[in-house]
């Protein structure tokens, strides 16, 4: 699973992604993480971000290594990956839209209770 955060400047994954991917490190980049002190110096892999239902990959091409433990979300696709599409959110009608530079949208909904659907992101039109 992976989350869209608007405030990351590169798309991140965990370590178990890492390792369940078997990335390959191609840097390091110096980052400031929240509770640290002082800039980290974080691996840096190669990727490539393909979102079911597109059929193609987008051109994000690196990933920073961040040490986080959520078993629920093993990316954060920031606004490295937000470069390529016009993202909405609408939080009165509690939806999103992410349209990509070839108009393809995908929509991500959000129960008002704040659970997140099982399909939370599908094609749209």
């Amino acid at each position: 699973l992976a989350i869209i955060d608007t405030g990351a400047p590169t798309t991140s994954v965990a370590p178990a992604v890492v390792k369940k991917l078997g990335l390959h490190q191609t840097g390091v980049e110096k980052m400031d993480l929240p509770g640290a002190a002082g800039p980290q110096d974080l691996p840096k892999y190669g990727v490539h971000i393909e979102v079911q239902g597109l059929g193609h990959k987008l051109p994000v091409t690196e990933a920073v290594e961040i040490p986080w433990r959520d078993e629920n979300c093993g990316v954060v696709l920031g606004r490295d990956f937000l470069r390529w599409s016009v993202f909405i959110y609408n939080g009165i009608a509690g939806n999103c839209v992410l349209t990509f530079h070839d108009g393809r949208q995908i929509a991500g909904f959000q129960s008002v209770a704040g659970e997140h659907n099982p399909e939370f992101y599908r094609p749209v039109g």
